[in-house]
């Protein structure tokens, strides 16, 4: 009877899935877009969320919450529908498999003007083929500028 080699994977790391992500990095990217709204009118700020090819994001796993907004009343992120329905243990899941735009409507109130920075806190989770991600909770600042109403 011939020896046993070494086995190969006795020296492998398995790594926790915040050590995964860490080594991998996440592969979703927001992106918010400046804005320009008058003083006392409504606007809407775009996140842009860019989906690679081969990933998907858990629909109720995807939030958007105002942290600070200076001169604005800012309401609640519109989220579009899930796209695809995926199944794990029995339970389907809604996910979004192309990137999405993710908006925030607001009004500019007051009396103040210029470049204000909005806080904002992006939550997601998803996942590429068999790899589920987990939940990312990250902060960004967005620009609106808001400019004084013009009297004729």
């Amino acid at each position: 009877m011939a020896a046993a080699g070494p086995n190969p994977y006795a020296q492998q790391t398995v790594l926790s899935p915040a050590a995964a992500l860490h080594e991998v990095g996440d592969p979703f990217v927001w992106s918010p877009k400046p804005v320009e709204v008058v003083a006392g009118s409504t606007g809407e700020l775009t996140l842009h969320l860019e989906i690679p090819e081969t990933c998907e994001i858990y629909r109720d796993r995807l939030s958007v919450r105002v942290l600070d907004a200076p001169g604005l009343e800012a309401g609640e992120a519109v989220i579009p529908d899930a796209t695809h329905t995926k199944t794990f243990d029995e339970h389907e899941y809604g996910t979004l498999r192309d990137n999405a735009q993710i908006k925030v409507p607001f009004t500019a109130v007051g009396d103040l003007t210029g470049v204000q920075v909005v806080k904002l806190e992006l939550t997601h989770q998803g996942c590429r083929g068999g790899l589920c991600y987990p939940e990312v909770v990250q902060q960004r600042e967005a620009l609106v500028r808001i400019v004084p109403t013009t009297h004729d």
